[in-house]
C-alpha cells in the first residue's frame, strides 16, 4: 500500500527487529516507514532537502537519524523532528 515515491526510491532500511521497513525517496524528499505485519505504511514525514543516508537507532523505526544533502543530520522520534546540527 502506498509504496511508491514520485520520481525514486534512493534508500531501503530493515529494522533490527525486522518488522518495519524505512524507505528515502527524492521529490518531494521523504521518508516512509513500511509495517510488514500489516502489510501497510505506518506514516509519512517530508523533510527540506535529500536524504542522502539514514540510519535506524532503536529497534523499531521510532528513532530515525537522517544524513541531508546539505550536510545537515536530523535526528528524528517517534513523534517528529528532535533535533538538527550541520
Amino acid at each position: 500500500q502506498d509504496a511508491t515515491f514520485p520520481v525514486a526510491c534512493t534508500k531501503l532500511k530493515l529494522t533490527p527487529d525486522g518488522e518495519f521497513l524505512v524507505a528515502a525517496g527524492t521529490y518531494k524528499p521523504r521518508i516512509k516507514v513500511f509495517e510488514l505485519s500489516q502489510l501497510s505504511m505506518k506514516f509519512e514525514r517530508h523533510v527540506d532537502c535529500d536524504i542522502v543516508d539514514f540510519e535506524v537507532l532503536s529497534d523499531d523505526w521510532r528513532k530515525l537519524a537522517l544524513l541531508r544533502a546539505d550536510r545537515t543530520i536530523d535526528i528524528h522520534a517517534h513523534y517528529g523532528s528532535y533535533y538538527s546540527v550541520r
